[in-house]
């Protein structure tokens, strides 16, 4: 609804990352004008914590399925 009322319908429709251009609209006075950096930011954090989480889970899983325990 945000990205709608900032953009337009169009411009929602055309984008792939809607987000990081509404990020980019985004000028509070003159302190916070490149806010979209700090999304991308956001995004490689937490795209690192997905990677991270998902081969810890298949670690463990391989651990488990094949019994490599630790003696």
């Amino acid at each position: 609804m945000y990205t709608i009322s900032v953009l337009g319908i169009e411009e929602t429709i055309r984008a792939p990352y809607v987000v990081y251009d509404l990020a980019k609209e985004i000028r509070i006075e003159r302190i916070f004008e490149r806010v979209e950096a700090l999304v991308g930011i956001i995004w490689i954090s937490t795209t690192f914590v997905k990677i991270t989480l998902g081969f810890y889970a298949v670690t463990i899983s391989a651990v488990q399925l094949f019994k490599l325990y630790n003696l």
